[in-house]
């Protein structure tokens, strides 16, 4: 074997046992913040697991499209968990304010040499296989501790499913999206849930918030039980059912449609507008819905109180 063959050959090994000692010293480094330096493979699927401190983060946003988002409250420990995701398609970056994940549809991410902080895409997934099965449904988990508050929420992309339960963010929650479904249990935006979609199918139950704002094509929104001091409500298309969520008098209502109908504690409105101006000094609730087509039903279903003892019922007592 020729001298410069013999040369190749050795620098080729040493170039080798540099990579695999640097892809040791990376694998260590990762897991000391927490992290895997390849994705795990959980249930036959790619799987990643990021803890965080909700304490600490400010903002969590979410860039994706076909996938259903779980987020819940109330747990031991505050994480998110990516399930199915290749690695080579989609960016996680935290720093010590905000979690951000950024799903990409194309290779580009995979030439990313000079990468650094918390992204998991790159050439290190070639040598990883498992890293490259994932298909089917996406999910990411949001799990939230018993003490966590963050301050806002945003998502965006296309075909998402939201999963709401036992929640509360300081600030706002906001999703653009072309295709929404959102589930809310016992959910607290502080100032507003804002909703951007072409398609938007809403399940509140208990839910409070300073403002819901809705621009949609089409829109099936109902809302039971819930406290939202504002609604700012545009569609075209759909179905719109709001069940006890205002409080009496201080309430102000403004309902327009082009063709659709309007129902107020179940009773047909004619026309094709409905407005309740309040008297009280201190107005709490403002309702503003505008409609194309879409059927308005609105029922306040205030808990009836007690009816107090008369002076002459109560004089008979035990006499």
């Amino acid at each position: 074997m020729k001298p410069a063959s013999i040369i190749v050959l050795i620098i080729a090994a040493l170039l080798v046992i540099c990579g695999i000692v640097l892809c040791l010293i990376g694998s260590s480094e990762a897991k000391k913040d927490g992290m895997e330096l390849f994705p795990q493979i959980k249930d036959g699927v790619p799987y990643i697991k990021q803890d965080f401190s909700a304490e600490k983060i400010s903002k969590i946003e979410f860039t994706i499209s076909n996938a259903t988002i779980n987020i819940t409250g109330g747990e031991i420990g505050s994480y998110v968990e990516f399930i199915n995701y290749n690695p080579n398609l989609y960016d996680l970056e935290v720093t010590s304010q905000a979690i951000s994940f950024n799903e990409s549809e194309n290779l580009e991410s995979l030439f990313n040499i000079w990468e650094n902080g918390f992204g998991f895409k790159g050439y290190r997934n070639l040598l990883n296989p498992n890293s490259l099965k994932a298909s089917g449904d996406k999910t990411i988990n949001v799990h939230l501790g018993d003490s966590s508050l963050i301050s806002s929420l945003s998502v965006k992309g296309r075909n998402v499913t939201l999963n709401i339960n036992n929640v509360q963010i300081k600030k706002e929650f906001k999703i653009d999206a072309e295709s929404v479904l959102i589930n809310a249990n016992n959910f607290t935006a502080g100032s507003g849930i804002y909703v951007y979609s072409s398609n938007f199918d809403g399940v509140f139950d208990s839910v409070a918030c300073g403002l819901l704002k809705t621009e949609t094509d089409s829109a099936k929104l109902t809302s039971t039980s819930s406290d939202i001091r504002q609604i700012d409500l545009k569609t075209e298309t759909g179905a719109i059912d709001i069940e006890n969520v205002s409080r009496g008098e201080s309430a102000e209502f403004d309902v327009t449609t082009g063709s659709g109908t309007i129902t107020i504690d179940g009773e047909m409105i004619e026309g094709s507008s409905y407005s309740v101006r309040s008297n009280s000094e201190d107005k709490q609730f403002t309702y503003k819905i505008k409609t194309g087509s879409a059927n308005v039903n609105y029922t306040n279903k205030a808990e009836e109180k007690p009816e107090a003892e008369t002076e002459s019922e109560t004089e008979n007592v035990g006499g």
